[in-house]
């Protein structure tokens, strides 16, 4: 037996109305036999009976009428009247089982087929805040996805205006408008390949060093510490010894500056070490250490200059050079160049006691009244001065 609710319909409808439904039925949708059951009055006239029926003729006696049987029937009380399960259920009415029964027990008086999505939106949105639709009663849609608790937990975490992520050259930009005590702490900054990051150790290292207008100060607190340079293998090539005033290469003294011992006015510059044979000597632009010959006598008091050196000065306009002596090949050239200068040997009173006069092309002793006398080279070539003159060769 099926069941169809009308929608709108709310109140059950009276036995007339029934009726007349029932009536409008045609063929095959007829109420069956099977979905009645007796009455007070009025009795099911059963297959089985009609079957007995057939095999009694007309006008046979005894059995009891349909009416008699339904009257029967109808008389039982509680536990004794007929049970459904007594009754087979029908092609067209069907019997109304237990679970269709408890299906029915809960569907509320009056109600209706199923509500519109919109009936049920509006029916939704007149609920009270206790009363509302819990979200975990929702599915995920396609487009508009649920609102979870961590993405709420996240949007707590962003401020109000937040805009997307800025690029960083406004990253930049933003983090220079900060002041001294807002600014970004280098704890925060991570090192890269190339700059790296100055770390308080290095920070103390160079605790030593002060830049001033003047320049780079080193040890200003007076205190004796070396300042080293140090080749690959960590052994020292150059080294400031702030407690012996020296600078030093290879751990020999090079260089300092000092006081003269009778004014602390007058300074001088020292190079190289005042002891004697401490092997260690002073070299001005030459390589000694490709140099092989044994002649070196290891002493420390040689003080070694290229080979074809010259000494020269400004002239007194300060337009020119003038050169006075060259070293060159174990020959001594004085005022080798092409002025006319005198080389002069004076006295303690500074009087000229040897001059040579490069002008006049002669040689002068003590009153400058000239010298006379004999040279003789190494080729037996005999030169004859006479009062400072050259008077012959032969």
């Amino acid at each position: 037996m099926s069941i169809n609710i009308i929608r709108g319909r709310n109140d059950d409808q009276t036995s007339e109305e029934i009726r007349d439904s029932l009536e409008t039925l045609t063929g095959a949708n007829r109420l069956s036999f099977d979905a009645i059951r007796d009455g007070t009055t009025n009795l099911i006239f059963t297959v089985a009976e009609r079957n007995k029926l057939a095999g009694i003729e007309a006008g046979a006696t005894a059995d009891q009428t349909s009416g008699e049987i339904r009257d029967s029937l109808g008389s039982l009380t509680g536990a004794n009247r007929l049970s459904f399960d007594a009754i087979r259920e029908g092609i067209t009415n069907l019997i109304f089982i237990t679970a269709e029964r408890n299906k029915l027990a809960g569907i509320e008086a009056g109600a209706t087929t199923d509500q519109t999505a919109v009936e049920i939106r509006n029916l939704l949105e007149t609920l009270t805040l206790t009363d509302r639709l819990n979200f975990d009663s929702v599915q995920e849609g396609t487009t508009n996805l649920i609102f979870i608790t961590a993405e709420r937990n996240k949007l707590a975490g962003i401020e109000a205006n937040a805009t997307i992520d800025q690029t960083a050259t406004e990253v930049r930009n933003l983090l220079e408008t900060l002041t001294l005590t807002d600014r970004l702490d280098f704890d925060y900054v991570k090192e890269g390949a190339t700059n790296l990051i100055f770390l308080t150790a290095e920070r103390t290292k160079l605790a030593s060093f002060t830049f001033t207008a003047s320049g780079w100060t080193f040890n200003p607190d007076s205190a004796d510490l070396d300042f080293l340079v140090k080749a690959d293998d960590a052994s020292i090539i150059f080294q400031a010894d702030a407690g012996d005033n020296w600078l030093k290469s290879g751990g020999l003294k090079a260089i300092r500056k000092d006081r003269f011992g009778y004014s602390a006015s007058y300074t001088f510059l020292q190079i190289g070490s005042e002891l004697v044979a401490n092997n260690s000597s002073i070299a001005i632009g030459v390589d000694l250490s490709t140099n092989n010959s044994d002649a070196f006598s290891g002493e420390g008091g040689e003080v070694f200059f290229r080979n074809d050196i010259k000494f020269k000065t400004p002239n007194a306009a300060n337009d020119n050079f003038i050169e006075h002596l060259q070293l060159a090949e174990g020959i001594v050239t004085i005022n080798s160049g092409n002025n006319d200068l005198d080389f002069a040997v004076k006295d303690d009173s500074g009087n000229k006691i040897f001059e040579i006069d490069a002008g006049a092309e002669t040689i002068k002793t003590d009153g400058l009244t000239g010298w006379s006398g004999t040279f003789t080279n190494g080729d037996d070539a005999t030169v004859t001065v006479r009062n400072g003159l050259i008077t012959g060769v032969a």
